[in-house]
């Protein structure tokens, strides 16, 4: 199986791969499944509550792409509705396996963060205790205006809000002057919320899990050279990809007829 996320932000839809897990899938945005392991490909799209009906169709074009060059069809799947066979898909069991106990609390603790998230999109900042010139903060993101995993510099302090928690990220040579900083900010920050944010710290190489799912396709560094995990899956991608020429494809939504009602 192989997951792709789409976000958008203005008038931009983006498409990127992310890895097929339950933490991954996110309220705001739509998901597209595609499991070819079987002799009938299956398609998948999930419409998370929150996405919006530009991303919506932007995504089933994409979707389309895929199904012609599978000879496969798209089944829509919405969030908290979702059929038995779209998790056999998603957690590579198969179709007609039952869904282990395990595999079965993880569906639901991934269900359990969205509620918590409720459809808020991630936002993060770098921070510097000395500043660059005046500027002490600096707002990351990336072309769908979510923040991107590449921006987690060694030297780099950021503070990561993730709806229902408040994250300051901890580069393995970042300074003590901008992780003081970046907890002062990010206490302040959450007590502008009822309820209070909480706030929690997350070191390079061991961030939990609530932090990993707000990047797409987070990847795990191997080494201080920050040598990215291979997916076992990047050959089939990539070939999919190139058969339905959405290879480095930004979609505008000028692109893609987007329905207006709702």
């Amino acid at each position: 199986a192989a997951a792709a996320a789409a976000a958008a932000a203005a008038a931009v839809c983006c498409a990127r791969q992310v890895r097929p897990s339950p933490e991954y899938l996110d309220s705001a945005d739509v998901f597209l499944l595609v499991d070819a392991a079987e002799a009938e490909a299956a398609l998948f799209q999930w419409e998370g509550s929150h996405s919006s009906p530009e991303v919506r169709a932007a995504a089933a074009a994409v979707a389309e792409r895929f199904a012609g060059a599978l000879s496969g069809r798209v089944e829509v799947v919405a969030e908290a509705s979702e059929p038995a066979e779209f998790w056999q898909s998603l957690l590579g069991l198969g179709r007609a396996s039952p869904l282990p106990e395990e595999k079965e609390r993880e569906i639901a603790r991934s269900a359990e963060m969205r509620s918590l998230q409720a459809g808020h999109r991630p936002s993060m900042w770098r921070v510097w205790a000395r500043g660059r010139g005046f500027e002490r903060v600096q707002w990351l993101h990336g072309p769908c205006g979510r923040p991107e995993q590449w921006m987690l510099q060694p030297e780099a302090v950021c503070l990561v809000d993730g709806g229902a928690c408040t994250f300051v990220w901890v580069g393995r040579d970042a300074s003590e002057e901008d992780e003081a900083l970046a907890t002062a900010l990010a206490s302040r920050y959450g007590q502008t919320f009822e309820p209070a944010m909480q706030l929690s710290h997350a070191l390079a190489g061991s961030e939990p899990d609530e932090l990993r799912r707000l990047f797409h396709g987070w990847t795990v560094a191997r080494g201080r050279d920050d040598t990215r995990q291979l997916d076992d899956l990047e050959d089939a991608r990539d070939a999919l990809q190139q058969g339905s020429g959405l290879i480095g494809r930004v979609l505008r939504e000028g692109a893609w007829p987007a329905s207006r009602g709702g």
